[in-house]
């Protein structure tokens, strides 16, 4: 077997880098356990370049994201808790020739300075900053909202249509 050519065994072992074919296990092997982001942070895993493979990866694929995305979609965000620290989850649900697709956009901590919390003042801020900075999309661009907390979508919302109406 290891005398044969790549054209007798169908592998494409030989056309791939030692390096290409790691970063792929490693991904794979994140992606398809369903194993939790923060694996990356565990030490052994720090040692096969997990966090760094995951952001090589999270570059490549945002241009890709943002050049498909259009100027009208929908937001959908959730929240979870880890230890002590909120992140939010951020989706965009839009059409592309006719076609509904789903594209995470964020997942990342809320609160990343002493002045913020978990109002959604912070929310709104995090969302407009991530739209802008990662996929140059204005908050205008988002024509509807879903989230799990009436209360904190309902407020969100109401920044949303004062920030809209501001525009006009």
């Amino acid at each position: 077997m290891l005398a044969a050519t790549t054209a007798q065994t169908g592998s494409v072992v030989h056309y791939a880098r030692r390096t290409a074919m790691n970063r792929f296990g490693w991904l794979e092997w994140i992606l398809k356990a369903n194993l939790p982001i923060m694996f990356c942070e565990n030490a052994l895993a720090r040692r096969g370049n997990a966090a760094a493979l995951l952001e090589g990866v999270t570059r490549s694929v945002e241009p890709a994201i943002a050049a498909e995305l259009p100027d009208a979609l929908g937001i959908m965000f959730d929240g979870l808790t880890h230890s002590s620290e909120h992140f939010v989850v951020v989706f965009a649900y839009y059409e592309d020739n006719s076609v509904a697709k789903t594209a995470l956009l964020s997942m990342a901590p809320v609160i990343n300075d002493l002045d913020e919390d978990l109002s959604a003042r912070t929310h709104r801020k995090f969302l407009a900053g991530m739209l802008e900075r990662d996929f140059r999309k204005d908050l205008s661009c988002c024509k509807y909202l879903v989230g799990q907390l009436f209360n904190k979508k309902q407020a969100i919302g109401n920044h949303y249509a004062n920030a809209i109406g501001r525009m006009r």
